[in-house]
């Protein structure tokens, strides 16, 4: 009985129909198609067959989006309101690491479908899943799982790794088959293929028809999950189409059995001298009449996903004991890797992003149940630790955004503004680094007297590069107890008067004046080289050199240079590693770079080389030519800028890896 509903709800069984048929589809088409005639029986419900109306047959209802009207007969198409679900959005993201279960709920949120997972097991990661239709996201997930989706009557989804039987019947192709269409394909037939796996992995799989068509390679899979050879060659085996693809088309009858969708049938395929397997993907059938269903045969391999294998392949590589979790939702993203077996009975690292906080945790259990966790919070006011052990390697640096100043722990070295402590051990303590103003200060809250003390042979020494001050209250002085004042290289005061009370002893003295017992002795120019003797040259520019290199400060220039000693050649920087400036706020006329990379790197030649000042002895360098250089990359010094060439090359990579994607879609 074929039911019409139309839009405004009333419901009218169809009669005087004819032609109708129905096609289903493996993950493809369910629509059905009849001729519907107006006559005196059908008048009350002829009219109700209308564009967007609903015609239900046994549980299934189809919408219909194709309809021919002439005079008083229609022809109307209408496709499964399955279809309907591309109307229905899904406004959140919810990706990450999850079921077909979990998925599905997602997809079909807000609809009036039910569904139910048959055999598809595992997760799977499927990342920023969301905001999109549902007919999409579940066209998704079927490509994800390499699943297929079986619909049900009254609303309901069966989800089966593959739908269909496999019964192990077979047909010989003219002998007990009858073919009402048949096609034949061989554009795509290989019997050779390699695959390249992670760690240097290699294999090749040669298919036993090649003894039938010779020697034929097929692209070879590239993928780095793999380390496994047994499983890389059952990926080979699976995308080697090694048997020419075969739909044929049929009456059900012939088949000599019950053939369902998806059902596997053994093919003899007699003008090759092959056997293959095929499946029914297609089933056509014909209510209200005595015709017989139509199937159509095919052995076309399925097209896999960029993230997935076969369920074989899978179960091969979680002999790794390791699990990895995704999840991913509007407020956070959460990132997980457990590992399982060794030395602790469970590892986990978890890392969770949310708007406000960014957390990452790393626990481990022995196989007593005791656990180990640190874990380090940050949101935009701190950052929180917490670890039995904390571990800082290289320069450390705290910045108080309240005080002006940071603290610096550089190996065993504290560099800071200010210290409050009670006591203070250690060899030496550096005071200032470089700053201006720097104060040593002793307080206390009574008036006892600050002392610093040394209990070594060789006393207590204070030393300055430069100008060192002693400096007390006005009518106090500076006193030496049980012993002299003695200053090595002589003693100088500026804006005031030196009263030696002792006796002084000095290779040399300088003053503006000088005066003994009242009395004024010398007077003389005060003289002071402010520039050391180790050249520190001003020239048009300004110069330091030590042992065998110099740093050259260009006049009137920002560029600073490395040079050698004689400053008749470069020299060479070295360190850990060099960090070009590229925050957006440091910029203007930002704009994307639309010249194509390739060419220009393509274009440009390297050479080998040796500078004027190396030795001929010495490895021959590898570069560019500046004069030859792309303009983009080019400083107008003469010099090569390293980081836009950096950049030049990622272009390039960019597109490369779309040139690829168009060979990936062509293929």
């Amino acid at each position: 009985m074929l039911v019409v509903t139309d839009l405004a709800g009333n419901s009218e069984v169809l009669t005087d129909i004819n032609g109708v048929e129905v096609n289903e589809e493996v993950n493809g088409d369910f629509s059905i198609s009849f001729t519907s005639f107006f006559t005196e029986r059908n008048a009350h419900s002829y009219p109700l067959a209308q564009e967007e109306a609903t015609v239900e047959l046994e549980g299934h209802e189809y919408r219909i989006k194709k309809m021919d009207e002439i005079r008083n007969r229609k022809t109307v198409h209408a496709r499964h309101i399955f279809f309907d679900l591309i109307d229905n959005q899904i406004y959140t993201i919810n990706g990450g690491t999850k079921t077909v279960d979990e998925f599905f709920t997602i997809a079909l949120e807000g609809t009036s479908w039910t569904f139910e997972n048959v055999d598809v097991m595992g997760s799977k990661l499927i990342p920023n899943f969301g905001e999109d239709n549902t007919l999409s996201l579940i066209r998704l997930i079927c490509q994800v799982f390499e699943c297929e989706v079986k619909i049900d009557p009254n609303r309901h989804l069966k989800i089966y790794k593959e739908i269909g039987e496999d019964n192990d019947e077979q047909f010989r192709y003219k002998h007990n088959i009858k073919t009402l269409k048949k096609s034949v394909d061989t554009s795509k037939l290989a019997t050779v293929i390699k695959g390249y796996g992670g760690d240097g992995l290699e294999v090749t799989y040669t298919s036993p028809n090649v003894s039938i068509y010779g020697e034929r390679h097929a692209e070879p899979v590239r993928d780095e999950r793999f380390t496994l050879a047994e499983s890389l060659l059952e990926r080979c085996k699976q995308e080697l189409i090694d048997v020419p693809e075969v739909s044929i088309e049929l009456e059900v009858t012939q088949l000599g059995f019950n053939a369902g969708l998806g059902d596997k049938v053994w093919t003899i395929y007699e003008p090759m001298n092959i056997e293959f397997q095929q499946r029914i993907l297609a089933r056509k059938w014909f209510p209200f009449t005595n015709r017989r269903p139509v199937v159509t045969l095919s052995n076309k391999k399925k097209t896999f996903s960029d993230l997935l294998t076969e369920t074989r392949i899978e179960i091969n590589e979680n002999k790794k004991q390791t699990r990895s979790k995704f999840e991913q939702t509007n407020e956070r993203i959460n990132m997980e890797v457990e590992a399982i077996g060794g030395e602790f009975q469970s590892v986990r690292s978890q890392l969770e992003i949310q708007a406000g906080q960014i957390s990452s945790k790393v626990e481990q259990r022995d196989y007593n149940g005791n656990t180990i966790t640190s874990l380090i919070t940050q949101d935009a006011y701190s950052i929180s630790f917490l670890a039995q052990q904390l571990n800082l390697q290289g320069l450390v640096t705290f910045t108080n955004l309240e005080t002006p100043g940071q603290t610096v722990i550089d190996g065993g070295n504290l560099k800071t503004n200010s210290v409050a402590a009670e006591k203070f051990y250690g060899n030496i303590f550096n005071v200032g680094n470089g700053v201006t103003s720097t104060n040593l200060k002793l307080t206390t809250s009574d008036s006892d007297v600050h002392q610093i003390i040394s209990n070594q042979a060789m006393g207590f020494l204070i030393a300055s590069s430069g100008s060192m001050r002693l400096r007390s209250n006005s009518g106090n002085g500076i006193y030496t107890s049980g012993g002299p004042f003695v200053m090595e290289s002589g003693m100088r005061v500026d804006g005031g008067v030196a009263d030696f009370n002792v006796h002084v002893d000095a290779n040399s003295l300088n003053a503006g004046s000088i005066t003994l017992g009242g009395l004024n002795v010398a007077t003389q120019n005060w003289v002071a080289n402010l520039i050391p003797s180790d050249p520190v040259s001003w020239y048009n520019t300004y110069n330091i050199r030590r042992g065998g290199a110099g740093i050259k400060f260009l006049y009137g220039s920002s560029t600073v240079q490395a040079r050698n000693y004689w400053d008749d050649a470069y020299g060479t920087f070295e360190g850990l590693a060099y960090s070009n400036v590229s925050r957006r706020e440091e910029k203007k006329h930002i704009e994307l770079f639309n010249k194509y990379a390739l060419p220009l790197i393509i274009d440009t030649p390297v050479y080998s080389y040796l500078y004027n000042s190396d030795l001929d002895s010495e490895p021959k360098r590898v570069g560019l030519i500046y004069d030859e250089a792309p303009m983009e990359i080019m400083q107008f010094s003469g010099g090569i800028d390293v980081y836009s060439m950096a950049s030049l090359m990622w272009k390039a990579i960019q597109e490369l890896y779309y040139e690829l994607n168009l060979i990936k879609g062509a293929a």
